[in-house]
């Protein structure tokens, strides 16, 4: 999967990666960690509506909100400061 220049949405604190079983908090706008429990704001690219269930109207179109595995293309990785 490429998500071109964002590279793949991860957890601040921890670095994991977007899954399905993250719990999406203020409409969408962020979400917290299913591995680390922390709570992250989501990319204005990667924003999407959230529904009375609490799942975004597109997890079906996206792979890594409804697959158990998903392979990325590597990005350039950035230095953390």
């Amino acid at each position: 999967m490429d998500t071109g220049g964002l590279g793949p949405v991860r957890c601040s604190r921890c670095r994991g990666y977007m899954n399905p079983y993250v719990r999406w908090r203020a409409g969408g706008r962020s979400f917290t960690c299913n591995l680390c429990g922390a709570g992250n704001d989501c990319p204005e690219a990667y924003f999407g509506q959230i529904g009375p269930d609490g799942l975004r109207h597109d997890a079906y179109d996206r792979p890594e909100l409804c697959r158990g595995s998903v392979d990325y293309v590597a990005t350039q990785a950035r230095a953390r400061v």
